[in-house]
């Protein structure tokens, strides 16, 4: 597709028409071996070069045609002899060879790399000009003809498979009832409305042929509402046909994830919360997700590949305490378990889990941490604008948080040794108390196997960050189990930073 209209260069007389004028055989191999985005920046070098020179052309012509004009016009008449012409118009247009620099040759195949690619359109649009623009929007036009060929093509299948036709291939059944799928509106059973029933989520076909060929469906496309929207237009937009995976021969539809995030705004796998910003869209989403994994794990309900993954995973949240306080910490956390199911099909790890959930308390507190700071130094800022106030508070004496103290090194709230915290505790090694029991980083009472609050254990009473007791974990001392006191505040156990 040549975007620059070729022109062949006048060539003096006797000379060999196949021999170049400009370009050499060495000058042209070293033009063929440019980079792609430097012929185009040459072509358009030598496009503005040529236009100065028509333009010096065009303006030497006029003026050498307007001075014969003028000869012709002045020439003597009264000498009885010829008068002889000194310049002649048509020898002024035609008297010297071609000034225009021939343009480097470009592959239809390279047009459309840069067409198809945004990066490449971007950096090289200020050298390929309007024809370009003009080619490549007739191009995009034809691609999109060609897709709505491809929806209506999916569209077909689909009618025929509801009438019994086989989606591999048009056959003599087919054929026969076309004018029937398109003519005659499909029967269906009304259903009588129901007051308080929920309506049924419905799952597209092209739903589990995605998901089937090992796409990642982002959680957000299994809201109520995302679905029965998939139900009414995803199954003939954003479509693409791939080979048949069972082998069987013919081809399969299935969604464009990526173009149908685009034109529904519905954030990908990149978005730390999928677009799921409240946890109460979540837990339906991800009950949508479990009903569509029943469905398609071959073991049906009591399925374990899929069904007893996605029940143990989203299980997990939901239960933990202030799951729903806490959701923006570990929503990403979540996210990036459940894509490495997906990639490396590992076993559902409750100790992996617990780990990220104590990484999602830890963002948390110290979120809290930093609010807190910047509401005291806020604080502190509108009381030194308005002068010395009455009974201002000491910060001087014993430090209340004793887990924070500065230049002194961690002690274990597990057993009571100084130089590593509970989450460096070597497993398997003994703790200060013997009912207690470590599991990845928490700690947990074995008596009756419920979880002991570790901020409860850290700081002493009075301290801002100790928790108020609406985690649901156990408040007891880490060290003794007794109910009266925390770790931290030494009652049961001497601080060994403070040991002789």
């Amino acid at each position: 597709m040549p975007l620059w209209s070729r022109t062949e260069s006048l060539k003096p007389p006797g000379r060999d028409p196949n021999r170049r004028k400009t370009h050499l055989p060495g000058l042209v191999d070293m033009l063929a071996n440019l980079r792609l985005d430097k012929k185009i920046e040459r072509n358009h070098k030598i496009e503005q070069e040529n236009e100065v020179r028509r333009d010096n052309n065009l303006t030497k012509k006029t003026e050498a045609i307007r001075r014969a004009r003028i000869e012709w016009e002045n020439r003597p008449v009264d000498s009885g002899e010829e008068t002889r012409v000194p310049f002649d118009p048509e020898t002024v247009i035609c008297d010297d060879l071609s000034s225009l620099a021939s343009l480097l040759t470009i592959d239809s195949q390279d047009y459309e790399k840069i067409r198809k690619s945004r990066p490449w359109r971007e950096k090289l649009s200020e050298f390929l000009g309007i024809r370009f623009d003009l080619w490549a929007a007739g191009k995009d036009k034809d691609d999109e003809e060609r897709e709505r060929q491809t929806d209506l093509k999916a569209m077909r299948m689909v009618s025929n498979q509801t009438e019994g036709g086989s989606a591999t291939g048009p056959s003599a059944s087919t054929i026969q009832h076309s004018s029937k799928t398109f003519k005659t509106a499909p029967t269906f059973e009304p259903v009588a409305r129901k007051i308080g029933m929920k309506r049924e989520v419905i799952f597209i076909p092209q739903l589990f042929e995605t998901a089937n060929y090992n796409i990642h469906i982002p959680l957000a496309f299994f809201t109520n509402d995302n679905l029965r929207r998939l139900a009414m237009e995803g199954a003939y937009t954003s479509t693409r046909t791939i080979p048949n995976p069972s082998g069987t021969g013919g081809e399969i539809f299935i969604l464009g994830v990526a173009k149908l995030c685009q034109s529904w705004g519905v954030p990908d796998s990149s978005h730390p919360t999928e677009g799921l910003d409240d946890y109460v869209i979540f837990l339906e989403a991800a009950q949508n997700y479990y009903d569509f994994e029943c469905k398609r794990d071959p073991g049906g309900v009591e399925g374990q590949l899929y069904v007893e993954f996605a029940q143990k995973h989203f299980n997990f949240w939901r239960n933990q305490p202030d799951t729903h306080k806490l959701y923006k910490f570990w929503k990403p956390l979540e996210l990036q378990l459940r894509m490495e199911r997906a990639t490396y099909h590992y076993l559902y790890d409750e100790a992996k889990y617990l780990r990220m959930w104590t990484k999602a308390e830890t963002q948390a507190m110290i979120a809290g941490m930093m609010s807190d700071s910047s509401q005291r130094r806020s604080s502190s800022s509108v009381s030194a604008s308005a002068g010395p106030q009455r009974s201002t508070p000491s910060f001087k004496g014993k430090r209340n948080e004793p887990y924070l103290e500065r230049g002194k090194p961690p002690v274990c709230v597990g057993c009571t040794e100084r130089g590593h915290k509970l989450s460096e505790h070597a497993e398997g090694k003994a703790l200060k108390w013997s009912s207690a029991e470590k599991k990845g980083t928490t700690l947990w009472d074995k008596r009756d196997q419920k979880r002991i609050c570790i901020i409860w254990n850290l700081y002493v009473p009075g301290s801002s960050r100790r928790c108020r007791g609406s985690c649901g974990n156990k408040h007891i001392c880490s060290f003794c189990g007794d109910r009266g006191h925390g770790a931290f505040e030494w009652r049961c156990t001497q601080n060994p930073n403070t040991a002789a």
